[in-house]
């Protein structure tokens, strides 16, 4: 990227070069930022699929949705690794070298960038293997740490959020549960698990009280 900016390009084009995207397709994506779009992808789950592994498929859409969630706008592969784009959006600056991919798409549409996705051909690979994918296991924990990333970095406060409440929650259960005991037949002996919901509970509203200092943080970006 940065010795494309060198030659002060009109456009860039991101291409994956194993062959599952089809080159002859670019004049579409030159079309597009030539009409004045800022971002243009090329949607795999809007044209045709000839195969790809129901996982890697999941992985795909699972990003998907994240990503629309996050920025409010639907898209439908934001995986994807055919895109065109303008000088302004290649300026932008990508701070993580594991998401970049979606973190280009998030960073466009929160400066306001247009982005639009038209659909594309994806071909059966042919040599049968990608080096991105070891095996099902290990591209399904790659994908869900990519995703908890994401969501970290863009959506901190869902993200610290649902962690606080899920601890404040146990808190609170383990806490209910103590007070029926108190009431049913004593709570002698549970010193400890009186201490654990304290621990819980705070540390919960800690870690919400966190989510909102972090978004607030993000909003200013």
């Amino acid at each position: 990227m940065k010795q494309a900016l060198k030659l002060k390009p009109e456009m860039i084009i991101h291409i994956d070069a194993d062959g599952q995207y089809d080159p002859k397709e670019i004049s579409l994506m030159i079309k597009e930022v030539r009409k004045g779009t800022d971002l243009v992808l090329a949607s795999r789950f809007k044209g045709k699929i000839e195969e790809m592994p129901l996982l890697k498929r999941l992985g795909n859409k699972a990003f998907s949705k994240v990503i629309s969630n996050i920025t409010n706008e639907k898209i439908t592969d934001a995986q994807t690794g055919f895109r065109a784009f303008n000088q302004k959006i290649a300026e932008l600056k990508i701070r993580s070298y594991h998401t970049y991919t979606q973190e280009q798409i998030i960073r466009a549409i929160k400066e306001k960038f247009t982005v639009k996705e038209i659909p594309c051909i994806f071909r059966k690979r042919k040599n049968g293997k990608s080096r991105l994918m070891k095996n099902p296991f290990d591209y399904a924990l790659k994908a869900w740490i990519n995703i908890l990333r994401v969501y970290r970095d863009y959506a901190p406060l869902k993200f610290f959020g649902l962690i606080g409440v899920g601890l404040s929650g146990a808190g609170v259960l383990i806490g209910l549960w103590l007070i029926y005991l108190h009431f049913s037949s004593g709570i002698e002996g549970h010193i400890a698990l009186m201490i654990l919901t304290m621990i819980l509970i705070i540390t919960g509203l800690q870690v919400v009280f966190f989510g909102f200092l972090a978004d607030m943080k993000t909003s200013e970006r």
